[in-house]
């Protein structure tokens, strides 16, 4: 557990876990140790001799290892003792801060996600104030949430400039709440531990630690089931109030756990066949609401909608690129796939007009730009994902179902323009919330130049440099302006610029400007690396799993990643970094520590 560190032995009598020292002193140890060599030596005995004087010899040997009554009792409490230590790096900040800070740190955040009632976080606060300080275990579930909140509440509210200490601030709070994980997980049986586990992922997902992440948000998609939210059942006698929060909860776990799986290729949780709710309603978020169109809440109608749009990415995900989808034929998987492009252009339908992708009316959504761009991402992915997989059919004979292979190939590189274009409009944004969206733009780059090496007299050549570019502007600005360090992006996506500016410059006789020239001591070594760099382009299935390996620490994508890359400098200066090959410092969480020590007496 990362910074384990003892805690006094205290008695969770409401959730059934025990809080205690994690250390065993060494003595104890050697007399565990010595317990196991009589017994495996009687164990040996006993086919030489009787098993009564095996045991009678095996008593005197364990009477002898402990003389005195004291060290049998203590050898008895270390053997009683709980499993699950609660480990406390920083003390909660005083009642009055906190309830002003919950006040007013989740009017933007809960647009996005829903998930922080400010009343109900002042009723745990008050609960914890009125509670005996060392009963902390009596509420597992609280002190964690509590520390989650906070975590999130300090980041959400951190001023333009004091980035650096205050989200060292925030990760202590974070370890408070994920010291308790393995509690959450065996004994969390209601929302709260849902809700939990949910905030501490929520925070994790700001930073380069996509295994921690997405270990989080299984377990929270699996809780919600085993605690059975995914059926209307459940809520059968349930208050309205609390029915929509619960159900809130669930399909906040549901939307992070399809975003996960369509961005990464890791199954979901979920099945949709088995899933018997309703959305959450578009009426009611349990939090007070900000912006009203047609007499709805703006925030309220992007959670429903983006609810409907994780179930279509589910449905991508299951057929597209699951392993009984390699069974099919490409006639039946080109029929899928333009089911699913008609899902989503139906599901398109049933967003108001000032929001609706391509058509939003940016100066009338103003308060709520973030929450609608990230749905603009997501969609255009979604779009990409369905179309980059038809592009990659083989039709063979059928040279009927040529034309819509080629038609996707130009879809896959619209979406790329859509998706880098959307950055105009995205507010100054703290690091953690931007890096979030950057494998969007950077999945497109890298669509782009595959694209622009395979075919670089394409008429369009040019225009998916100009999108390569404009995204490498953007990186320069964050870089200059920004509070965190982007610069390994940057290096990686310039050098994607260089490389595509030398591969038009040879094709058609492109003025080549100075600072791109190739460095390479001969141009022959460079256009081998382009020519192996566009073979492992080209047999790349995912683009977005390639940013995701080259953006996040999965042990399935990062070393993908950095083979397709491994002759950029750029990447190889930074193998050897624990939160991914363009991670940032900042939002790599082993610089807060988060990372396992042990503890020796």
């Amino acid at each position: 557990m990362p910074g384990c560190r003892e805690a006094p032995p205290l008695k969770n009598t409401a959730e059934g876990a025990t809080c205690s020292g994690s250390s065993t002193k060494g003595t104890r140890h050697l007399a565990a140790d010595q317990m196991i060599e009589q017994i495996c030596e009687t164990q040996m005995m006993t086919s030489n001799g009787s098993f009564d004087e095996s045991m009678m010899i095996l008593r005197d040997k364990l009477s002898a290892l402990f003389p005195d009554e004291n060290s049998v009792k203590s050898l008895k409490l270390q053997i009683s003792r709980g499993p699950f230590v609660l480990n406390k790096f920083t003390g909660l900040a005083q009642k009055a801060h906190l309830k002003s800070l919950f006040g007013i740190a989740f009017d933007d955040f809960n647009c996005s996600w829903p998930l922080f009632n400010p009343s109900i976080l002042i009723a745990l606060l008050d609960e914890q104030d009125i509670s005996d300080a060392a009963s902390t275990c009596e509420s597992l579930t609280r002190w964690g949430m509590l520390n989650s909140a906070a975590a999130i509440a300090i980041r959400s509210r951190t001023a333009k400039g004091s980035y650096n200490e205050m989200i060292d601030l925030s990760w202590h709070f974070f370890k408070n709440s994920f010291s308790l994980f393995s509690v959450l997980v065996s004994r969390g049986t209601d929302i709260l531990a849902l809700e939990t586990l949910l905030a501490m992922a929520l925070f994790t997902h700001g930073s380069t630690d996509l295994r921690t992440t997405s270990l989080l948000i299984s377990t929270a998609a699996r809780i919600s089931l085993t605690l059975g939210f995914h059926r209307e059942t459940f809520y059968t006698d349930m208050d309205p109030v609390r029915a929509e929060r619960h159900r809130r909860a669930f399909w906040i776990a549901y939307i992070l756990d399809q975003d996960m799986s369509i961005k990464t290729g890791l199954p979901s949780v979920y099945s949709n066949d088995d899933l018997g709710l309703d959305y959450a309603s578009s009426g009611s978020l349990g939090v007070p609401g900000k912006i009203a169109i047609s007499g709805s809440r703006v925030e309220a109608i992007v959670f429903r909608i983006r609810t409907e749009l994780a179930m279509i990415q589910s449905n991508i995900q299951s057929r597209l690129y699951s392993e009984k989808s390699a069974k099919m034929t490409v006639t039946q998987l080109l029929g899928a796939a333009m089911e699913l492009d008609h899902q989503l252009e139906e599901w398109k339908k049933t967003i108001p007009s000032e929001m609706q992708p391509g058509h939003t009316v940016w100066s009338a959504v103003a308060p709520l730009k973030e929450p609608i761009i990230s749905l603009h991402f997501a969609y255009y992915h979604a779009i990409n994902v369905i179309h980059s997989f038809v592009a990659r059919l083989k039709p063979g004979d059928d040279i009927t179902l040529l034309p819509q292979c080629v038609s996707s190939a130009l879809t896959q590189t619209s979406t790329a323009y859509e998706t880098i274009r959307l950055l105009q409009h995205l507010p100054p944004q703290l690091p953690g919330a931007l890096w979030q969206v950057l494998c969007y733009p950077l999945s497109a780059c890298i669509a782009l130049l595959a694209i622009l090496l395979r075919s670089p007299t394409d008429v369009r050549a040019r225009s998916h440099l100009r999108h390569i570019r404009n995204f490498v502007k953007f990186l320069t600005e964050a870089q200059h302006h920004g509070d965190f360090d982007v610069g390994r992006m940057l290096d990686f996506c310039s050098e994607m610029e260089r490389i595509a500016v030398d591969a038009l410059t040879k094709a058609t006789n492109m003025p080549q400007p100075a600072e791109l020239i190739v460095g390479d001591s001969s141009p022959t070594v460079f256009d081998g690396k382009v020519q192996r760099l566009t073979s492992q382009l080209t047999s790349s299935t995912s683009y977005m799993q390639l940013a995701q390996g080259l953006m996040g620490n999965l042990p399935n994508l990062r070393p993908v990643a950095s083979n397709v890359f491994s002759e950029f400098v750029t990447i190889e200066r930074h193998l050897s970094s624990p939160g991914g090959l363009l991670a940032p410092v900042a939002l790599i969480p082993e610089t807060y520590q988060f990372a396992f020590t042990l503890n020796r007496d």
